[in-house]
């Protein structure tokens, strides 16, 4: 736990606890949740690029993330958002996990949830049926679905896609 974190020689007054996943010997989900009963109210920020991990994170009580591949500006900026948070409701994510995705993984996935098959996807965009199902399974990792129905639902969910 940051006792005062000093940014830009600006102490910041509150507490804030801010844990890498990658750096986690159990499930950062259940740590999550263990702080979150130890620590109150206090924000928690989470470190990670796994959509699935960020998702059970924020679940068990995290109040926002960011990318492990973050700036250090980004970092700093989602510290002070999280601690302005004041452990309240979860920040929005720094990135979102669809943030993460490559250019044609994020082609793909709109395909995908209009209701394209890979054959006809790999076709209009000029790449193999191979191709397509590489970046369908990297795109579902990086976003913590397993299937095309949570796909559908986290794209609706997030506003990258409406009802026809």
């Amino acid at each position: 736990m940051i006792e005062v974190l000093v940014v830009d020689s600006q102490p910041m007054a509150r507490r804030v606890v801010l844990i890498d996943s990658a750096m986690c010997d159990s499930d950062p989900a259940a740590l999550m949740s263990a702080l979150r009963e130890q620590c109150g109210d206090v924000p928690i920020l989470l470190v990670s690029d796994d959509g699935e991990t960020i998702n059970r994170c924020l679940h068990a009580g995290a109040n926002g993330f960011v990318s492990s591949t973050a700036t250090a500006k980004a970092l700093v900026d989602a510290l002070r958002d999280t601690v302005a948070s004041g452990g309240g409701e979860p920040q929005p994510a720094y990135p979102a996990p669809h943030h993460t995705l490559s250019k044609r993984e994020l082609e793909v996935m709109l395909e995908l949830v209009s209701g394209k098959r890979g054959k006809r996807i790999a076709f209009e965009l000029g790449i193999s049926e191979k191709t397509v199902s590489t970046h369908r399974a990297r795109l579902m990792k990086k976003l913590g679905v397993s299937d095309s129905r949570a796909l559908l639902i986290y794209a609706l969910r997030t506003g990258l896609t409406e009802w026809a």
